[in-house]
């Protein structure tokens, strides 16, 4: 500081404000929970409340992650689905009947089925494992069918006889949306009356989606009052050689 120079510092009352960024923002992604306003989720729920609450889907990986990081509210604005998720099978060990995983899945994950008491239909005894948890032992169905609840796929039992130690494993991708339905998401948060920083679109995305985001962005501001961003995720790094 110099001795004879006087200084005057006014910041017209900014740093006796309380109000600062707090990372509160809404999370667009692909649910198989239908929703027309924003959900609000905080971080003393539990994962098995914020799944019942969006889904086993994508959009509720992305709320757990940022719950974990520190974020204390998100809104989540479910997106319908427009691609299905893919069932790809692993690897097997089936000698009589015919065990298959059929289905949308409504996330990535892996499942495995196993036979752990050999029998026919109503019978014999199975359990699965999804993403290494392991379930129940269950009877086969009658019927040959047992659901996987909440998870969109079917395990399917065909065949007079299964044996122990047979077993199927598979892995499935994430279901994908498409930018119509995200800016029709979108109209439901313009209507919305909460604040929020920015809008985080899950998922990998395209040059099509940031070019509208950036006219959605304007939209936002000029005609709804409503300054925002836009957070999107690229693509991952492909392999060399690979497009």
């Amino acid at each position: 500081m110099l001795s004879d120079v006087k200084h005057t510092i006014t910041d017209f009352g900014i740093g006796s404000s309380v109000t600062k960024g707090e990372g509160l923002h809404i999370k667009v992604g692909v649910s198989n929970i239908k929703s027309d306003v924003p959900i609000t989720i905080t971080d003393n729920m539990t994962n098995d409340e914020i799944r019942e609450k969006v889904g086993n889907s994508p959009l509720a990986d992305g709320l757990i992650d940022s719950l974990f990081g520190g974020c204390k509210t998100i809104y989540a604005m479910p997106v319908k689905v427009a691609e299905d998720g893919a069932i790809k099978e692993e690897s097997k060990n089936l000698t009589t009947g015919t065990i298959a995983i059929e289905g949308k899945p409504t996330n990535a994950f892996k499942l495995k089925v196993v036979v752990v008491n050999s029998g026919a239909l109503n019978v014999g005894i199975f359990k699965y494992y999804l993403n290494g948890l392991e379930s129940d032992e269950l009877t086969i169905p009658q019927n040959g069918t047992y659901s996987v609840d909440g998870y969109g796929v079917n395990i399917k039992f065909t065949g007079d006889n299964f044996v122990k130690d047979e077993y199927i494993e598979v892995s499935t991708t994430r279901p994908k949306t498409n930018i119509a339905n995200i800016l029709q998401a979108l109209e439901y948060v313009k209507k919305s009356s909460l604040n929020f920083e920015f809008i985080h679109i899950l998922g990998e995305s395209e040059k099509e989606v940031w070019s509208s985001l950036v006219v959605e962005e304007q939209n936002f501001f000029d005609k709804y009052k409503k300054p925002c961003i836009f957070v999107c995720e690229a693509r991952k790094i492909q392999e060399a050689g690979k497009h």
